[in-house]
């Protein structure tokens, strides 16, 4: 088998058959497997999953009780036989072509582009942060501190099973940036000519306004620490010296804390203007954020506008965040 394709599904029904199509649909010359992970679905989404493991052979699905996403794709991960293994989420959809334009060349790993669909537009990144690494340490600092979307998530990527096995590479952290983890120490493990780039938007990501990452969670600042020390356990075992490793952090910092504003601005109820100035002035000075060579001008000055003048930045973020759907 070349390919395990692992979807994790949770109430499924309405846009899981998309998806499903999409794949199913692909043009390409090798055998692959889709392996479904039910994750305590209440909705009829067994019952279709079941129906595509009966009419293809290709297709086989499993359940578990409600565990979260990470849990889910572990859970393919045991059952996946393919040399290769990729993500997906149950609603979002593959363009056509996708198999069969990432394969062209194998690799220890693809990343290729997305689109994000939102309700009121479309935005495309195709270019990866990586691209410019010349270098295993700049693969990391790129990732840390430039990173787009497209860097980050596990469902526009093509792995290699044997080396996620051999690092015994797993889903964690509380389904907080549980892709971003697996993906740092799956480029732990790669050099520049080990990555293969397909800057086409070949995986449609749908930015829906009821998933786990778009309503309020108040242990937001909790699980963001925890990420940020378990990335600062990891790159103190990386091959970074203290200078890399103490530029990286504070770009990461700083991003972390931007990540949680952002969140706070979009979903808590609870937000103000002196909570915002309390938060960033308790968490991180701003000379450091300021003279750091990693992060570009965009978080620098939103960094500006969220501790000195949240009110206004607020009203400027809500005004140009694209809507979800």
């Amino acid at each position: 088998m070349k390919l395990s394709i692992i979807i994790p599904t949770y109430n499924s029904s309405a846009t899981i058959q998309k998806l499903m199509a999409s794949i199913l649909n692909q043009d390409c010359d090798f055998n692959y497997e889709i392996i479904c992970i039910d994750d305590g679905s209440t909705d009829d989404t067994w019952s279709i999953l079941s129906e595509y493991s009966l009419k293809s052979d290709q297709v086989r699905s499993y359940k578990q009780r409600n565990q979260k996403q990470a849990a889910a794709r572990n859970n393919g991960l045991k059952h996946a036989t393919g040399k290769y293994v990729m993500f997906a989420d149950a609603d979002d959809f593959w363009r056509p072509g996708l198999l069969k334009q990432v394969f062209l060349t194998e690799n220890k790993l693809t990343i290729f582009g997305i689109e994000k669909k939102y309700k009121s537009e479309r935005v495309f990144e195709v270019k990866s942060a990586l691209t410019a690494s010349t270098t295993p340490q700049e693969i990391l600092q790129n990732y840390l501190a430039k990173n787009l979307e497209m860097d980050v998530g596990v469902w526009n990527k093509v792995f290699l099973r044997k080396l996620i096995e051999e690092k015994q590479l797993a889903f964690t952290n509380e389904n907080f940036f549980e892709d971003s983890l697996f993906v740092l120490d799956y480029l732990s493990e790669m050099t520049p000519a080990d990555i293969n780039y397909v800057e086409k938007p070949l995986y449609v990501l749908i930015k829906q306004g009821h998933t786990t990452t778009s309503h309020f969670s108040p242990d937001i600042i909790n699980k963001s620490n925890r990420y940020y020390r378990i990335v600062k356990q990891r790159l103190v075992a990386s091959r970074l010296d203290q200078r890399q490793i103490d530029a990286l952090l504070i770009a990461l910092r700083s991003r972390l804390l931007i990540h949680v504003s952002h969140h706070y601005i979009q979903y808590s109820p609870t937000w103000s203007a002196n909570w915002e100035k309390n938060f960033l002035q308790e968490s991180m000075k701003t000379t450091p954020v300021l003279k750091n060579n990693l992060l570009s001008m965009k978080y620098k000055v939103s960094w500006i506008g969220l501790r000195y003048f949240p009110r206004v930045y607020k009203l400027l973020y809500r005004k140009y965040k694209p809507s979800l759907s």
